[in-house]
């Protein structure tokens, strides 16, 4: 197993740790300053605050970053839906070829995965409503995660599908 492997498996690990050296070396550095007025009071007052005024500075930037995050992954994926639908079976192949060439697969292969995944995505037996019937609505309800769009997002843009929960969360923020 490769080192970039491992390191892949532990980015969690890895972001905490720059996160935490990096949220504990202002507040050091104030308590050090302070130190230097000789009263500790002062320096214990001082790094609390600090503390607290670096999590809530913390807190609302990775809010506002998600946010932005979310917002950009909704644009991202109207602009490529809205590409998908008004571009010509083509130019969705050579999209599609772009992705999946480098990584070993023939042209006429992925013309079929661009026919596959187009047809998916435009069914025409899916109403407004996302189906026909009760039981296909269960069967569909992850229809948009699939079809050319997603796959045009997450293979060709690298984006996947957001997780609306990760502005509660502070680790990932894909499903």
């Amino acid at each position: 197993m490769s080192w970039l492997h491992r390191i892949g498996q532990n980015i969690e690990i890895i972001r905490s740790v720059i996160g935490l050296s990096d949220g504990l070396t202002v507040p050091f550095a104030l308590a050090a300053g302070l130190s230097s007025l000789g009263a500790s009071k002062l320096v214990v007052a001082g790094g609390i605050a600090e503390l607290i005024a670096g999590a809530i500075s913390m807190g609302i930037g990775g809010f506002l970053a998600s946010s932005a995050e979310r917002d950009h992954y909704h644009f991202m994926r109207r602009h490529t839906s809205a590409r998908v639908q008004r571009s010509c079976i083509g130019e969705m192949e050579r999209e599609v070829c772009a992705v999946l060439v480098p990584v070993g697969v023939d042209e006429k292969t992925c013309q079929a995965v661009t026919k596959c995944l187009r047809d998916v995505e435009f069914d025409p037996e899916v109403d407004a409503h996302g189906s026909s019937s009760d039981q296909e609505a269960q069967l569909l309800r992850w229809k948009d995660q699939v079809g050319l769009t997603p796959f045009l997002l997450k293979f060709g843009e690298g984006m996947g599908v957001y997780c609306f929960t990760y502005k509660y969360r502070s680790y990932s923020p894909f499903c």
